[in-house]
């Protein structure tokens, strides 16, 4: 019998051979950028600055995020040493590993459990200060490019 979190890691490995998972941190920001990605998993060991750089981009663009395993154990599921992050680009892979990530920590609440995390697509992390000139800048930056200016 496997366990919730095999069962999990198992589904992200029938989503890479069915090359609905991207990995890497590069080719995961890529996926981000040009909304293929539909739900980006990070590993709970990954690197504090990688972590935060796909946190803070998914949360950008809108994707949900979800810390849990290790880079081995992910790694390990998608046939590589290891892999510190990956994007689901498929909807319903990334809807059964969220049902299944509930499940495992028994319901709906398991965003505040330690071991998996999920950001929620409207979280953002940056507040912009108007008052700040890179701020401004940005803000008149992109009502140009609303404009098509």
């Amino acid at each position: 019998m496997r366990t919730d979190k095999e069962s999990i890691l198992g589904l992200l490995g029938l989503a890479r051979r069915a090359r609905a998972v991207i990995d890497g941190q590069k080719r995961v920001l890529d996926a981000v950028r040009t909304r293929r990605a539909q739900l980006v998993m990070i590993a709970v060991d990954a690197g504090d600055n990688g972590r935060k750089k796909l946190m803070d981009k998914a949360a950008s663009y809108g994707i949900q995020v979800v810390c849990f395993g290790t880079k081995a154990e992910i790694g390990r599921a998608i046939g590589r040493d290891t892999s510190g992050a990956v994007a689901v680009v498929e909807p319903g892979f990334a809807r059964e590993v969220l049902a299944r990530l509930g499940e495992f920590h028994g319901g709906g609440a398991f965003d505040e459990v330690e071991s998996v995390r999920v950001r929620k697509a409207d979280e953002h992390v940056e507040q912009g200060d108007l008052d700040h000139p890179q701020s401004a800048r940005r803000a008149r930056r992109e009502s140009h490019e609303r404009d098509g200016r």
